[in-house]
């Protein structure tokens, strides 16, 4: 190998490419340079030469007249790049004349020295398996692969990794065999006294008349442990026995560890008692419960106490240090003078004594309420008995002091006697006076009316009337006896037309208006009953209501009358259609005119509130009959006599009536 081919080799490998790909670059690049550069020349061939550079590798120039080239190489030597060497059997001038490992050890072929050697194709991070170089941490074949992790695994290389075949999920490995993962593999997997069967399945395994204990199956009227004995008695061999010999008294100790003795702990003693040694002593006389002890507990007959560092008991509670008062008849400091609570408890004052001062209730009677006075510290009542305070005066316990003692509303207490406190224009309305005129609720005010601060406010608007005690419109409310009506039609073909039911509307020319009125005629009052100023009159002198014709009632005075029934509220009439303007009416009378009847005669009601409605609207078609008064137009004109009674006599106006 020539310098140049020496040189080339030495950078492949320094640039960090691998040994076996710089060998296999190289390799053919030597093999083409020596073709080249080697000349194999027989010894003794000759050339002229003037110096060595004339002449081949392997040779020199000698002689003085005509050198020439003389050969380097001895009988059976060739020059192989500049140098003689023997060719034989191992010999070689180029690695190309060299054969091919046969071993497949991942080796590539090397001519050094004129002799074959086989240098690694592989990397330093890499081995041979099988004539290619793998990785040194990939595995060549199963072996590689090391031991599988139990006996149901396997492993198996594939392209350099080891591959694990094991049981599927669900399944566990039991002795090379998988089998679910909830199934038992040997008895460690099932509980106490428990055996795992072929079927992997935990079974009993106890045979019968045998129970489990601590793992191992023992016969049922064997005990187990101590807990299955009586008290103070272990469990040996599946018996119950005493450790020690136990005469009475009581069982003292643990298992293992027992005693007899008249006491094991204070509860076995009587109170005040303590148990020392098994034994039941008198206890320290300090406390014997913890009632004894005002601010701890009691232990042994010794008070504990249970307040911390920073507090001291005081009436029975720990209080911080400083803070505790003095109780009634304890010893204080008077720091704010007599009759002060100075560091007394509360409701307690610090009175001067002989040694300092005490607590008590009071100093003296100026610290007592009235009518009572101070007594060795405690304020005595000084009213006899049968007699109260009041007002620094001893009174009968019966007599008022104030008019809080007083029962009913609006009084007051004078001179001991609960008088009504309202004047004569007054009235009590909810425990205060207010004047006779005012309205206290709601009922002291007309209807549709309410009672705001004494006085009756109305609750219907300016568009509404009050009917019935309700707030309606005004064309939807009906109209009472002797009020005007015909103003509105009738919702049907009756004579009521816009009254209220048990009444009829009474036309009425000679007054002018139409009015409602419990009757017309006498055909509209029930049998033997007269039509009398608007008012069925009959001759019944009735008890009850079974007296009085159907259609009437029996009222008060003894009379039969449909106007002593209770009539149901009317049904609200309809909307008003639109009227014609009425027609101007006459002036409006503002006197009554005669009527024959006397000042108390109830006819008057009637007919004054006829003379002085409004005036009477235009006629329309068909107010006499049809929708309007059956009997056409009537007016009450004069009074007739019939057997001694008198009656209203209606007068048909020629051409108008029916």
């Amino acid at each position: 190998m020539d310098d140049r081919n020496f040189d080339a080799l030495t950078r492949a490998l320094a640039s960090g490419s691998s040994r076996r790909t710089a060998i296999k670059g190289l390799l053919g690049g030597l093999i083409g340079a020596t073709a080249l550069a080697t000349h194999r020349l027989p010894a003794g061939a000759q050339r002229s030469c003037q110096d060595d550079s004339d002449c081949e590798p392997c040779e020199h120039c000698v002689g003085n007249d005509n050198p020439i080239c003389e050969s380097d190489c001895g009988t059976g030597e060739q020059c192989c790049n500049g140098a003689c060497y023997t060719p034989g059997a191992g010999a070689c001038c180029e690695s190309s004349e060299c054969p091919p490992s046969t071993a497949n050890d991942c080796t590539i072929p090397d001519c050094h020295d004129f002799a074959c050697r086989y240098l690694s194709a592989c990397d330093a991070d890499e081995r041979c398996c099988f004539g290619n170089c793998i990785s040194t941490s990939a595995c060549c074949d199963d072996a590689d692969c090391g031991s599988p992790p139990d006996s149901c695994s396997s492993y198996t290389c594939s392209r350099g990794a080891c591959l694990l075949s094991t049981c599927n999920v669900g399944t566990k490995c039991c002795n090379g065999e998988c089998i679910p993962t909830d199934a038992c593999c040997d008895n460690f997997d099932c509980g106490e006294c428990e055996i795992c069967n072929a079927e992997f399945v935990c079974a009993e395994g106890c045979s019968p008349g045998q129970r489990c204990c601590d793992d191992d199956c023992i016969p049922e009227g064997d005990c187990c442990t101590a807990d299955d004995c009586g008290p103070c008695q272990v469990c040996s061999d599946g018996e119950c026995i005493y450790p020690v010999s136990i005469p009475n008294g009581h069982c003292c100790g643990t298992p293992g560890n027992y005693y007899c003795a008249e006491c094991c702990d204070d509860d076995d003693c009587g109170p005040c008692k303590i148990c020392t040694v098994g034994i039941c002593e008198d206890g320290p006389g300090q406390c014997c419960t913890d009632d004894d002890c005002p601010c701890g507990s009691c232990y042994r007959g010794v008070c504990l106490n249970d307040c911390d560092t920073d507090e001291v008991c005081c009436k029975h509670e720990c209080v911080a240090i400083g803070t505790c008062c003095q109780g009634e008849g304890e010893t204080c400091a008077v720091t704010g003078g007599p009759g002060t609570q100075g560091n007394c408890c509360d409701d307690l004052l610090c009175c001067p004594g002989d040694e300092g001062g005490y607590c008590a209730r009071c100093c003296d009677d100026d610290d007592c309420p009235s009518c009572s006075f101070c007594d060795g510290g405690v304020c005595a009542a000084a009213c006899p008995q049968g007699q109260k305070c009041c007002r620094d005066t001893c009174i009968s316990i019966e007599a008022c002091c104030t008019a809080e003692d007083c029962e009913g509303p609006c009084q007051t207490c004078y001179d001991g006697e609960c008088l009504g406190a309202c004047g004569q224009n007054e009235q009590c309305c909810d425990d205060e006076c207010i004047p006779l005129d005012a309205c206290c609720t709601d009922d002291d005010c007309p209807a549709c009316a309410y009672c705001s601060d004494g006085t009756c406010y109305g609750r219907c608007s300016q568009s509404e009337v009050c009917c019935d005690g309700q707030c309606v419109d005004d064309h939807l409310c009906c109209k009472a006896e002797g009020s005007i009506c015909g103003v509105l039609p009738a919702t049907d073909s009756s004579e009521q037309l816009d009254c209220c039911d048990g009444l009829l509307c009474c036309d009425n020319l000679y007054y002018g208006a139409s009015v409602c009125a419990e009757c017309c005629v006498d055909a509209d009052c029930a049998k033997d009953g007269w039509c009398d100023a608007g008012e069925c009159k009959y001759p019944h002198v009735c008890k009850d209501d079974a007296h009085c014709p159907k259609g009437t009632c029996c009222c008060k005075d003894g009379s039969c009358s449909g106007k002593c029934c209770h009539h149901p509220h009317p049904p609200k009439p309809p909307k008003p259609p639109k009227l014609e303007p009425p027609t101007p009416a006459p002036a409006p009378v503002t006197s009554l005119p005669a009527t024959g009847a006397g000042p108390g005669d109830e006819r008057n009601s009637l007919l004054g509130v006829t003379a002085l409605g409004r005036p009477r609207p235009s006629m329309r078609p068909g107010r006499c009959g049809g929708a309007g008064s059956r009997r056409g137009v009537i007016r009450f004109s004069s009074m007739n006599e019939n057997n001694g009674r008198q009656y209203w006599r209606p007068l048909f106006v020629p051409g108008v009536h029916a």
